[in-house]
């Protein structure tokens, strides 16, 4: 499948007077440089060529990612493009003692080849009244919409461009939060969150709330984010997962607002200030954050106002991979109630865990669900990716397969 092949040019010119003097007039610099295609493909060969109108009769230099390639050619032929690779010329030339040095630079992005779209079909059963929608994968940046054969229209996947809440733009939804009659939708692909409005439908657009399409390790970027959570003053905390790190984005927030890192962000690792590829984070109502440390198998508390300098504290797990009710086998979510219980799905052991308020990592964990093998029985779990306690104490426990409500104060027996 083709991408665009996206071009930036810079040209700088320098003149340095030499040490005779010129007898004639140095014509004004004109240059240029090409691409043989607008699109290609990652591993597709290309052809650049380096133009010089005025007739300088320059030497060529190429460089690819900052390594001298290429013969002193005007051409220079490349079949190995990959993604966010970088080609550009230094043309050198002599005038009447004059020397002049002009480099073009000409930025590529080449994109690995997406996943072909999948299609849906929506509406009403007789034709005209049908909606088709796109789940688009990887990092498309745009659709061209085509009926027999002829172009009908074209959608943007650009930063700032609604999505239909179905079928339009979500590539990988990874985590999602209602506030009010709001829905918050984490697309794990993309980088970056959606906002629905109330009763959206397929048609809804949905404007971006944080993060930016591709993800990066950047303060208003995000790098395969998962769970997310709100406080009272609307701040929005994202688990942002390959940067190991909790990242606040203030209230009113779009792609181009930078993030606060409020835990971990100092690379992966066991320590108090690190994290390992977190997943889950819950901000309680006095502003409390609690992190699913998913690989360090265990659930980190930071204090309100914490930054990535801060230490968190262990509240429950941190004794390593394994069964013991003080153990997990991967942090997979966490939830508090308005008690101060602390819920975790505990993924690899199949079961919910609930430790007590002002728990340790010393403080033994009841199973409030599962806890009986992989499997689909009503007293199973199949990897539980994610918990969620009413006011009533019914707790819900996502696993792989569905969503199942055990009954306040259940057992590993209920």
């Amino acid at each position: 499948m083709e991408k665009q092949l996206l071009v930036l040019f810079a040209i700088c010119i320098g003149l340095y007077a030499g040490t005779t003097s010129a007898s004639t007039a140095c014509p004004t610099p004109s240059v240029g440089i090409t691409a043989s295609s607008a699109l290609i493909c990652s591993g597709t060969p290309v052809t650049f060529t380096a133009l010089d109108s005025n007739g300088f009769s320059p030497s060529y230099q190429w460089y690819k990612n900052g390594h001298a390639v290429g013969l002193d050619s005007s051409i220079y032929i490349d079949a190995t493009l990959n993604n966010s690779d970088s080609v550009w010329v230094v043309m050198t030339s002599t005038c009447s003692g004059t020397y002049i040095d002009t480099s073009i630079h000409l930025i590529v992005t080449v994109n690995p080849t997406p996943a072909a779209p999948i299609l849906s079909l929506s509406g009403g059963a007789c034709l005209g009244s049908d909606s088709i929608g796109a789940l688009v994968g990887g990092s498309a940046t745009q659709i061209n919409w085509y009926m027999s054969g002829t172009q009908v229209g074209t959608q943007s996947l650009g930063d700032d461009t609604p999505v239909t809440a179905v079928g339009g733009g979500i590539t990988y939804p990874a985590g999602q939060y209602l506030r009010g009659n709001d829905l918050y939708v984490v697309d794990q692909n993309a980088g970056w969150i959606y906002k629905f409005p109330a009763y959206a439908v397929n048609a809804t657009s949905a404007p971006v709330v944080a993060g930016v399409n591709g993800g990066g390790t950047g303060a208003n970027q995000l790098s395969n984010p998962r769970g997310m959570c709100m406080d009272r003053a609307g701040n929005i905390y994202v688990a942002d997962l390959n940067n190991d790190r909790i990242q606040m984005f203030p209230a009113g927030s779009d792609s181009g607002t930078n993030a606060i890192t409020v835990a971990g962000g100092n690379s992966f690792g066991t320590a108090a200030n690190q994290l390992s590829s977190p997943i889950a984070v819950f901000v309680d109502s006095a502003g409390y954050i609690y992190v699913a440390d998913n690989y360090n198998y265990r659930i980190q508390k930071f204090p309100p106002g914490s930054t990535s300098a801060t230490n968190g504290v262990t509240v429950a797990g941190g004794n390593g991979n394994g069964p013991a009710l003080n153990q997990m086998d991967y942090a997979e979510g966490v939830f508090l109630d308005k008690a101060g219980n602390i819920y975790v799905a505990d993924g690899g052991n199949n079961r919910i865990l609930m430790f007590p308020p002002n728990s340790t990592s010393a403080t033994m964990g009841t199973v409030v669900g599962g806890g009986n093998g992989l499997g689909y029985a009503n007293n199973q779990l199949y990897f539980p990716r994610g918990v969620t306690v009413d006011d009533a104490g019914n707790v819900y426990a996502t696993d792989q397969y569905r969503i199942i409500m055990f009954p306040a104060g259940s057992t590993s027996a209920t």
